[in-house]
């Protein structure tokens, strides 16, 4: 009964079309206060959001998977369905293709200056079908994008975690929500919690917290929470969200005090530099929301609305980091957000 309760309640707001009880200035003051944010959002046709309205486009023709930007936000690293795809962080023009297999992640790290993909690589067939082979993690420098390792890590991976440093293992998760360490680029792995531990939850990947060795993990359903993962000690610390909830994406703070969390109809704020793990939650969104990202002061933050009920397309929906309550939305025509980043 419980879950059937919590189905009804995430179709009435989804059938929500309103906006939220906002007043005109204060989405004015929201627009003008994020003018400088350069947004990227994509399905399969790359948007540029910046201020009011769509800067620039660029059709990749393919499913984007993830977005990541290099630390100085000159670049962008674009994960579809066809490879990884280098943008121009300024003109967004394509520059080039560092991949060529569909490519489920892309993570950069600054502090080992890397490029990691994770891509699931396929074979054509004589009858022009593809067999699909074991996904592996291929790693980039980040200066000259030359490729160092490239390993064989299992099938049916859904997301990888990325450390700081070179010597800690890398998190990886299972599309049944399995977690494992492993070593790169030896390739040796061991397991960490298993699908059951799990129940199955795991639909999304990971994010780093400021101490570059916890991962968090988000874990959805009825009795949602974040696994707090140390790479290192190996030690796995839940945080209790206090309600059913679906999550669709994690994001940290830029002073890594506070961890936000998109549960598709509300956003989340776990207090981190609190030993409690204090939660936080906001008033209903105004439609289900896809994607996390936080303005690079800390002020804003900003979801994917792939449906607009009202004007068709997509929007962009901006959150006060405050008090987590929906401020303003830009519109997208054509295909709808599903990856979003903010140029740092």
């Amino acid at each position: 009964m419980r879950r059937a309760g919590y189905l009804v309640s995430l179709l009435a707001v989804a059938a929500c079309s309103t906006s939220p009880s906002v007043s005109p200035e204060r989405r004015e003051a929201a627009l003008e206060a994020g003018k400088g944010d350069v947004l990227y959002a994509a399905s399969s046709v790359l948007r540029v959001v910046q201020g009011a309205g769509v800067v620039a486009r660029l059709d990749l023709r393919r499913t984007v998977t993830q977005i990541a930007f290099d630390p100085d936000g000159k670049r962008a690293f674009v994960a579809t369905s066809d490879g990884v795809h280098v943008v121009d962080g300024v003109t967004h023009r394509e520059l080039r293709r560092l991949t060529r297999n569909p490519a489920r992640s892309v993570v950069v790290s600054a502090s080992q200056e890397k490029v990691w993909v994770l891509e699931n690589t396929v074979r054509r067939l004589a009858d022009g079908h593809n067999e699909p082979l074991p996904f592996h993690v291929r790693r980039f420098d980040l200066d000259d994008l030359r490729e160092e390792a490239d390993v064989e890590v299992g099938d049916r991976m859904l997301a990888m975690g990325i450390p700081a440093a070179a010597a800690s293992p890398l998190l990886m998760i299972t599309e049944g929500g399995a977690l494992a360490l492993l070593r790169y680029p030896a390739g040796s792995a061991e397991p960490l919690a298993s699908q059951e531990q799990t129940a199955g939850r795991v639909r999304i990947g990971p994010v780093l917290d400021r101490d570059g060795k916890t991962l968090y993990v988000p874990v959805e359903g009825e009795g949602a929470l974040v696994l707090a993962v140390d790479v290192d000690t190996k030690a796995i610390r839940p945080i209790e969200l206090g309600r059913a909830a679906y999550l669709r994406a994690l994001a940290l703070s830029p002073d890594g005090e506070t961890l936000y969390v998109n549960a598709l109809t509300r956003v989340a704020a776990v207090d981190l530099s609190s030993s409690t793990r204090t939660v936080r939650w906001g008033p209903d969104l105004p439609s289900p929301h896809q994607a996390l990202a936080v303005s690079p002061d800390g002020s804003r933050l900003y979801l994917a609305r792939p449906v607009d009920s009202v004007r068709g397309g997509g929007a962009i929906t901006t959150v006060d980091a405050s008090t987590l309550e929906a401020v303003s939305s830009t519109h997208i025509d054509g295909v709808s957000p599903f990856a979003l980043a903010v140029r740092p």
